[in-house]
């Protein structure tokens, strides 16, 4: 392996650390978002997610399923989803 290579894994090994430490601390809020996503309850989605500290979201939701990560490809576009009928309600969009 060259340099570049290690520095890639060595990063990417620090995000799926982070990602693992916020998992943890917030599995409770983590089920219940994945549960309400399985029920298509976007508005209860949009509030779990609002309850988590914004600089914990990238923590949780920063890597891919192929990269360890939680969040599926459609739980990912479901609070992208949640996201912007809460920007909306705001008036942010």
């Amino acid at each position: 392996m060259d340099l570049e290579g290690f520095y890639k894994e060595e990063s990417q090994l620090i995000r799926l650390r982070s990602h693992t430490a916020a998992v943890r601390t917030y599995w409770n809020s983590v089920v219940a978002i994945k549960e309400a996503i399985a029920n298509d309850d976007l508005p209860y989605v949009a509030q779990l997610w609002l309850e988590i500290p914004k600089d914990q979201h990238t923590r949780l939701y920063s890597m891919s399923t192929r990269d360890g990560g939680l969040w599926t490809t459609r739980e990912r576009a479901a609070i992208r989803q949640a996201e912007m009928l809460t920007w909306q309600e705001e008036g942010r969009v």
